[in-house]
């Protein structure tokens, strides 16, 4: 650690990425550990007391204390040292258990320039809430609703672009990894609806909330208040869970909640937690550890086999570079990120060539469960010739079923997809999401339609306002050879690629408890459309 004190005293001079050298400090800020390393660093007592603040086991499950003092690193030398003067072990120990400390000599950090290692210690997404707080909330809310029930709901729940599908529940999965929590967390709260009281579903929905929140990539003032307010309602209705026998223990103790209580702060000073999510670092056991001994013959001096490994891993990385750089064989650096917002393609896109380049009405009808196509393309094709916003209003008024169609068949597109703007940074990359129409996928071959969210013309960039929810049965074009007479005649441009959509109803307020809005389908008499 000598050289870093030096750095950190006296400067270094760094090369940055464009080139310039800078005289530069640098020092520890943010050390990324999970628990069990984060009282070793910090020298704090395991499973007895917080490494950052003096809040001690039994404050664990209590939600802003004003006795919580931030922990200083001077303050923990000078107990250190008081405690290695005094005459006798038992002394000691006495006063290092009172204090929360364990007893260490000389920790590496305390020769360190600027160093508060407490404040270094960062929030931790993977281990304290998606392999935390969010593991107890599913086993809380398995035994409110029942592993049985819960199960088929999530069973029941349509597939959809960018949500896995439990097939078999989550009752019968072990050894859960963090994506697995993940994507329980997208489907869980709308399972628990119905089946739990308001304040279960209240602190599942913001501790929800919380996590989501935590993981943005930017924040303001205003989104931190949203994260405060969200811990503090969850304190507000987690003793539920006790009341209901959800949880065995009479109380919430465990330092994964306290730990909650430091993001905040720890955003302001440190940054986001997309910056020190063990996350990333996990990733590094399978090279370092999983294949490392995979490659030993698993007995004795296997850490020395592994080091080999390792080293002699390195060094092929290191040629087989050195020869693809030789051989003009490394692919140019990735273009620096604009700051400009990044425009987006207006609407979605489709391949090149349609799925079924010939489906005729029949079919959509039996297979596509779309009866009413005919007529919902009529008015939409009397609606688009129209030049006029009365004009339109008035057709749409009209009865369109005596308008005859020279064609009895479409092309047909099974897939799409969306380009969605990221709503934090503009100049980031876009979301690509797609759609599936598809009447021979899914289980069983029973067809998979999915849902959308159509912009009816005044939406926001954020919120709801403005979008309603479809459900797309058919994705289809009109065959060119009859854009003459429908469309060029009447001297307006013919669409290109069309959807034949069922209408939810408009979504109104949200519920008080899960902050969802409720849509319902008519499905005796669907409210249908044809839309670009």
């Amino acid at each position: 650690m000598k050289s870093l004190k030096m750095a950190g005293h006296d400067g270094v001079h760094l090369t940055s990425g464009d080139g310039a050298v800078r005289d530069c400090y640098p020092v520890l800020a943010v050390y990324i550990a999970d628990y069990p390393e984060q009282c070793l660093v910090c020298c704090t007592r395991y499973m007895q007391c917080c490494p950052k603040c003096t809040a001690v086991v039994s404050e664990f499950g209590k939600h802003a204390v004003t006795s919580w003092k931030r922990r200083k690193q001077k303050e923990t030398l000078r107990t250190m040292c008081h405690a290695s003067k005094l005459p006798t072990q038992v002394a000691r120990e006495e006063v290092l258990k009172e204090a929360g400390f364990t007893s260490v000599t000389k920790p590496f950090w305390e020769i360190l320039p600027h160093a508060n290692i407490h404040d270094t210690i960062s929030p931790d997404i993977l281990h304290q809430l998606i392999q935390g707080m969010i593991k107890h909330l599913i086993e809380w809310v398995t035994t409110l609703v029942s592993s049985s029930e819960l199960d088929a709901r999530l069973k029941r729940l349509p597939e959809a672009h960018g949500v896995h599908h439990f097939t078999n529940g989550i009752s019968g999965l072990s050894q859960i990894s963090g994506p697995e929590r993940k994507e329980m967390c997208k489907q869980l709260l709308g399972c628990l609806v119905g089946k739990v009281n308001h304040h279960a579903l209240c602190a599942s929905r913001t501790l929800f909330d919380f996590l989501h929140i935590a993981q943005y990539e930017t924040h303001s003032d205003e989104m931190l208040v949203y994260l405060k307010d969200a811990l503090a309602q969850f304190h507000k209705d987690k003793n539920i869970f006790i009341e209901e026998s959800a949880r065995t223990l009479p109380n919430f103790n465990f330092l994964k909640l306290h730990m909650l209580e430091h993001y905040v702060p720890d955003i302001k000073s440190i940054s986001t937690t997309d910056n020190s999510n063990t996350e990333f670092s996990e990733w590094l056991h399978i090279d370092y550890a999983k294949h490392a001994y995979d490659a030993t013959n698993k007995k004795d001096n296997y850490i020395e086999q592994m080091t080999r490994w390792l080293d002699r891993s390195e060094k092929v990385s290191l040629f087989d570079l050195r020869t693809r750089w030789h051989l003009n064989k490394i692919p140019p650096p990735p273009r620096t990120r604009s700051r400009q917002p990044r425009k987006l393609p207006p609407g979605p896109s489709f391949p090149k060539n349609p799925t079924e380049p010939y489906v005729t009405f029949a079919i959509l009808s039996s297979n596509y469960h779309a009866p009413l196509f005919a007529r919902a393309l009529c008015s939409f094709i009397a609606t688009h010739c129209c030049t006029s916003d009365k004009e339109r209003a008035t057709v749409r008024r009209r009865n369109h079923d005596s308008l005859a169609l020279p064609f009895n068949w479409v092309e047909v597109w099974h897939c799409a997809s969306f380009a969605v703007g990221n709503v934090q940074i503009d100049s980031a990359k876009a979301l690509i999401t797609a759609i599936t129409v598809n009447p021979e996928c899914g289980k069983d071959n029973a067809g998979r339609f999915d849902t959308v969210l159509v912009n009816t013309g005044d939406a926001e960039p954020t919120g709801i306002t403005g979008l309603r929810v479809a459900r797309v049965r058919v994705l289809f074009r009109i065959p060119s050879q009859f854009n003459d007479a429908l469309f060029n005649a009447h001297h307006v441009s013919a669409p290109e690629q069309l959807a034949f959509v069922e209408w939810f109803t408009e979504p109104k307020s949200r519920d008080r408890d899960h902050q969802m809005y409720t849509v319902t389908q008519k499905r005796k008499k669907p409210v249908i459309a044809v839309i670009e």
